[in-house]
């Protein structure tokens, strides 16, 4: 844990965690929090009208630095705005409610952020599981890679400065599922600092998307692409990485049954 230091004494993380219906998952999203090595941070969570046991976890795992609203919503990117407006951190991230940190996640992003000197965007790595085993670890987010996605950082392991949020305003809720993407993006084009920290700081669930899901993803980051001038053959390399990576992760799925 981070000891004498000026971010420690200054720096407070605000997470941000958007659920509905998460009684199985919550309650590792809140521990990984609490286990991120750096105890200047609030998690902020914004439920959507869960109408499981989500709320008896949330409340049964209360302590000083947690607090909850519970009211309906219009999507996951609402709630985070929701959050976002209620945060009063230097750094402002969203961990879904099915996700979680990797112990001491918090602690390497403080370092990350004092290596930067405050760079407007600090990301990390992520792991993607299936039954608690490793399908997936993302390759670093290089130029490279970069030209070859267009996708900045990973939102689920990226740390946004708070003034950001100012000067580019909140997620557009137009987009129900690449919000995340289009502002990301937004801010690359823009030019502004992202740090990546070359480790994995997030896992997240293999859900097992349905085809509709898929299908609205890669048109909304479609959409976001021709916003921001990606030509059409980059725009074709994307989709093809694409569908690689949704077969390479069907047939990991299936290895990981057997």
């Amino acid at each position: 844990m981070i000891t004498n230091s000026i971010i420690e004494e200054n720096m407070l993380i605000s997470i941000i965690t958007a659920v509905y219906n998460a009684e199985d998952t919550i309650a590792e999203t809140i521990q990984s929090v609490r286990e991120g090595g750096y105890d200047h941070y609030e998690h902020i969570i914004i439920d959507g009208g869960s109408t499981d046991g989500t709320l008896d976890v949330v409340r049964s795992m209360q302590h000083d630095r947690l607090r909850w609203v519970s009211e309906k919503d219009e999507g996951i990117y609402d709630a985070m705005n929701k959050g976002i407006g209620m945060a009063g951190g230097d750094y402002i991230a969203t961990l879904n409610a099915d996700d979680y940190y990797v112990p001491g996640a918090l602690e390497e992003v403080a370092r990350a952020i004092e290596k930067s000197n405050g760079a407007s965007v600090v990301h990390g790595n992520i792991m993607y599981l299936k039954n608690g085993r490793e399908m997936i670890h993302t390759p670093p987010i290089t130029k490279r890679v970069y030209n070859e996605i267009h996708m900045p950082s990973l939102h689920p392991a990226t740390f946004i400065k708070s003034d950001v949020y100012e000067r580019y305003g909140s997620y557009n809720l137009d987009y129900k599922i690449a919000a995340d993407h289009d502002y990301l993006m937004n801010l690359y084009i823009h030019k502004e600092g992202f740090y990546y920290l070359n480790k994995v700081v997030t896992c997240m669930r293999w859900g097992g998307a349905s085809i509709q899901q898929w299908k609205l993803q890669h048109k909304e980051q479609r959409k976001i692409h021709r916003k921001y001038g990606v030509a059409f053959m980059k725009r074709l390399q994307f989709e093809r990485l694409c569908l690689m990576a949704q077969i390479r992760s069907f047939v990991k799925s299936i290895l990981v049954r057997r």
